[in-house]
């Protein structure tokens, strides 16, 4: 009897053994079949590399020793100038050359931007993040004010050139010491949009203001990292370290601008007409909106987050195109001393360069524009398909994320001559100043970055006024800074110190 039981047990696990393995196998080939239907490649989009169920592309991207915008590239050469990804749970179109960039982001289905959903600590849309109605009211206001100010024209350049002659004391007071030049170049540039923004600027040793800037930096630092959340929707629930990092510096973020634009607002109470800045021409169209039927576009949300946008878009990129300048005269004296020779012969030694200075100095204007070329290099905000769309002989279909990869045209061996050596003759012919129609550093189509002006007039007063006051020097005993660069949502260089010798 005891056998019997002891055998009929067996009998009984063994069939439940079976019984579930058949199951196993069941369950698994459905989730086989499943991922496959869903993640399998339409015919319809354009080819690219195979990928795994659920996350896709992901993992090739993850195992590479080498930045995404890289790997983009190297994939171009494999699938073509358009190719497709699976990003986790998205779609996306890889664009790698000038035409194809060109076509697509001009193209109205093909303008949104993918939705951040949980990534928004605070509700609204900004400027850069928006879509549809939001973007295009806001765009035409942020265009508008920037003109009526001045902004980006000859008549803003007494504001650069004083926020220029801090920088300048700021580093005379390190007494010819080495240094890394980081901290007081994005205390000036950030002082700058502060001033379109707030019409005010803080001391360099402003304690809120340095947190503020220190939470701005994380963030873009951050912000690849945490773009994978949004690709991967179990992470929702999950969320990275980064994640939480990041809602952390965004909320601090908020508060400080906040308790700024709160005191806009007093002042607009007092005096309507009393308009001098950014913010207070938002809120000036905030009491308008409800009567121009406005009131999602104008609100206290969608202002806090544009004026986060415009300060990390005009903050981080100058700031980080400046270090790059530095870094490559420390690494290219023959470089310098054409830059100061035609400095001291156009502008000369007693008075400071100027607006008017720029079309006698095409050395200056191509050194810039080569730093662009090697500074923004990289992967440009994704555009997202409001409606699906033929293209290039392929269908994009709703939803799916367009990827312009910048890398690609700004390395490639067609258009740049040896284009991973840092050349500024490249933009010079016959002695002139000129630029291919593929030198695109801001962008281009419906969605182009519109500080464009701005940003070049401010990265020629202040590179043109440190290259005029001081001679840029590498540190005794110290090696030359690395040309590995940090990648976020830009190219940063990695820490260095150098010296700044006033020029007599």
């Amino acid at each position: 009897m005891v056998s019997f039981i002891i055998h009929g047990q067996t009998r009984i696990s063994e069939t439940l053994d079976n019984d579930m393995a058949i199951y196993t196998l069941i369950i698994s080939v459905c989730i086989l079949c499943v991922s496959y239907l869903l993640y399998r490649r339409s015919s319809k989009l354009p080819p690219g590399p195979p990928g795994l169920p659920f996350l896709g592309n992901l993992p090739a991207l993850f195992v590479s020793k080498r930045d995404m915008h890289d790997v983009f590239t190297s994939w171009s050469k494999q699938y073509g100038p358009v190719f497709s990804v699976r990003l986790g749970s998205l779609t996306a179109v890889v664009l790698n050359d000038f035409q194809s960039m060109k076509k697509a982001l001009a193209h109205p289905n093909l303008q949104d931007r993918p939705f951040l959903d949980y990534m928004l600590a605070v509700p609204g849309e900004g400027l850069a993040t928006a879509s549809g109605r939001v973007w295009f009211h806001q765009r035409k206001f942020a265009v508008n004010i920037f003109r009526n100010f001045g902004i980006g024209r000859a008549s803003f350049e007494d504001t650069l050139r004083g926020e220029a002659a801090h920088l300048v004391e700021a580093i005379k007071g390190r007494e010819g010491g080495s240094f890394d030049p980081e901290y007081l170049i994005n205390n000036a540039i950030s002082n700058v949009i502060c001033l379109v923004i707030h019409g005010r600027r803080f001391d360099y040793n402003d304690v809120n203001f340095q947190q503020i800037l220190q939470a701005f930096k994380r963030n873009m630092e951050l912000g690849l990292i945490t773009g994978i959340s949004t690709m991967i929707p179990l992470l929702k629930y999950f969320p990275l370290g980064a994640v939480k990092e990041i809602l952390k510096n965004v909320k601090v973020i908020e508060k400080f601008t906040k308790e700024l634009t709160d005191g806009h607002k007093t002042k607009l109470e007092e005096d309507d007409n009393n308009v001098k800045d950014f913010t207070d021409a938002f809120l000036v169209e905030m009491k308008n909106a409800k009567k121009k039927d406005m009131e999602d576009v104008f609100n206290d949300q969608n202002l806090l987050w544009v004026i986060g946008d415009l300060f990390a878009a005009g903050t981080e990129t100058n700031t980080n195109t400046i270090r790059h300048a530095l870094m490559y005269l420390l690494h290219n004296p023959a470089v310098k001393r054409k830059l100061q020779n035609e400095l001291d012969s156009v502008v000369g030694r007693d008075k400071m360069p100027r607006i008017s200075d720029r079309p006698n100095l095409p050395y200056t204007e191509a050194f810039i524009a080569e730093c662009l070329r090697k500074t923004l290099s990289t992967i440009t905000l994704a555009h997202t398909a409001s409606k699906s769309v033929e293209i290039f002989g392929f269908t994009i279909p709703k939803g799916a994320m367009i990827v312009p990869n910048l890398n690609s045209i700004m390395t490639d061996e067609n258009i740049w001559s040896k284009p991973e050596v840092f050349q500024p003759e490249r933009f010079l012919k016959n002695g002139k100043f000129s630029k291919p129609e593929e030198f695109i550093p801001f962008g281009i189509g419906r969605r182009v970055c519109l500080g464009e002006q701005f940003a070049m007039m401010e990265l020629y007063i202040f590179i043109t006024t440190l290259l005029h006051r001081f001679d840029i020097l590498l540190p005794e005993n110290k090696e030359l800074p690395s040309l590995k660069c940090a990648v976020g949502f830009t190219v940063k260089p990695l820490p260095f110190e150098m010296r700044f010798a006033e020029r007599s």
